[in-house]
């Protein structure tokens, strides 16, 4: 299948309600009445100004300082430097979203900090909820994963899932630690990333602080929530490297604890969008194949797990295939290659279309051999008759019938041939001729029939000699002693 090109029109700005600068992609639905959330691209910073951390694996850990912080105090969106351990300083909550984060919209009131009921929701309520948490370390920082409501795990990537105890009578629900610890998923940057382009939530472990000093930066993460808990303390999530409790646990209001916040989930009122393909004989789309031109219109979910209406206009072109017959001598020249050998050869060309022409040739290769004309040493020459002078006998074609002429010098005649008959000879494999020539005063015909054969079974060895009277002679008329 070749695929020749896609063209796709996704009406991008009418999608939806674009989610703020800052948010990730990954929709969380937050209560039974189905309200979804996206979360911030890393923990909430005050330097200064409020920022939320780059990667969501950043932290600033023990060099927390006035403008340098992310362990902020209980409700302390309009002071955030305040590191008072009396509580009262703590009784009035204002929610760190109100203020314009400089990489989150930078804007008043676009983000705001979970309820405790919303953080146990996330956790172990919603659908398949126990598939979709688990304890890891991303860019060699520990941590939670928490994953999308519509989650597919990316190529890729791999993830395993929490393992999870029941109430047990407590209004919290802790991790079973057996086999499972912030090694249980491990990630670098970049593997993280793909996790994180599916909508993958990473929450590190930050740890707390009490005034300025900083507790448990790699083995705990502290989380805000907006919920009270008594005048003293309010609801944090936390974890640890054998638990969960994102519901019941509080903190002093005065300790430094860590804030991620998030936001309503875009409105999904996507457009249809349309994707045009063109490929050969084939395309692969949602896990069908399509072999013919049609329209087909799927509603797929989206990243940021919206339904999505999307029509796939598929124009499917055709390969062709064709073949010729050749036969050759030796060798053919074809498609820039030398074959030798007799077989069927394939070469793929582009049809008008675009898509492939697969051409064959069927190819039958005549093989050619060498003959040789050994030259009598004396009586005569021998040649190619006029009907094959145009033969090249060091490569003569497989079947070719050859004539040769042998022409005695005067006082010789020719007597008999060697490796052909009479003269002609049929090419079916390597060859030499020869033939033999005698003087022409001696008369084979006076000899008796004995030693004709005599005569014969001495030609068969490769020596020519007449017997007469009891005497050899060889071909020259000398006697052989």
């Amino acid at each position: 299948m070749k695929k020749l090109f896609t063209l796709s029109f996704a009406l991008v700005a009418s999608l939806a309600v674009m989610a703020t600068q800052g948010a990730l992609s990954g929709r969380f639905t937050i209560n039974a009445q189905g309200d979804q959330v996206v979360f911030s691209q890393g923990n909430l910073q005050y330097v200064g100004t409020w920022q939320f951390a780059t990667n969501q694996w950043d932290i600033i850990g023990n060099a927390q300082a006035d403008d340098h912080r992310d362990l902020l105090g209980w409700g302390t969106g309009d002071a955030p430097n305040k590191v008072s351990t009396n509580y009262n300083d703590y009784a009035t909550f204002v929610d760190w979203g109100v203020n314009p984060i400089t990489n989150g919209g930078n804007a008043a009131n676009l983000w705001r900090s979970l309820t405790k009921e919303e953080w146990f929701y996330l956790f172990f309520t919603r659908t398949n909820a126990a598939t979709l948490f688990a304890l890891g370390s991303v860019n060699g920082i520990n941590g939670t994963i928490l994953l999308p409501d519509n989650w597919t795990l990316p190529e890729g990537a791999s993830f395993t899932a929490s393992t999870t105890q029941g109430l047990e009578n407590r209004s919290w629900y802790y991790y079973n630690s057996s086999g499972n610890n912030f090694s249980h998923n491990t990630y670098t940057a970049a593997q993280w990333e793909i996790m994180e382009s599916a909508g993958a939530v990473f929450l590190p472990t930050t740890g707390f602080r009490d005034g300025a000093d900083v507790y448990n930066v790699v083995s705990s993460g502290y989380y805000w929530s907006v919920t009270p808990a008594g005048n003293n303390y309010a609801y944090n999530f936390f974890f640890g490297s054998s638990n969960f409790r994102p519901k019941d646990e509080n903190g002093n209001r005065s300790d430094g604890r860590s804030v991620r916040l998030v936001q309503a989930a875009p409105a999904c009122n996507i457009e249809p969008t349309d994707i045009y393909e063109t490929a050969c004989d084939s395309f692969p789309w949602q896990g069908t194949m399509y072999y013919a031109s049609e329209d087909i219109t799927k509603t797929l979910v989206a990243q940021n797990g919206c339904d999505s209406v999307v029509t796939l206009h598929l124009t499917i072109n055709y390969s062709t295939a064709g073949s010729e017959t050749q036969t050759a001598v030796g060798s053919y020249e074809w498609q820039g290659a030398t074959y030798t050998e007799s077989g069927e050869y394939q070469y793929t060309l582009t049809n008008a279309a675009g898509c492939d022409s697969i051409v064959t040739l069927v190819l039958t290769i005549i093989p050619t051999w060498k003959v040789t004309i050994e030259q009598p040493e004396v009586g005569g020459e021998i040649s190619l008759s006029e009907v094959n002078n145009d033969i090249n006998l060091d490569a003569v074609p497989d079947g070719t019938e050859l004539h040769f002429v042998a022409t005695a010098e005067e006082g010789y005649r020719l007597d008999s041939w060697i490796g052909c008959e009479d003269g002609e000879l049929t090419v079916t494999e390597d060859a030499s001729i020869s033939c033999v020539f005698v003087p022409d005063d001696q008369a084979v015909d006076e000899v008796n029939t004995s030693e004709q054969k005599s005569a014969r079974k001495h030609l068969q060895e490769g020596i020519f000699l007449i017997e007469k009277n009891g005497k050899l002679y060889n071909a020259t008329g000398a006697e052989v002693k």
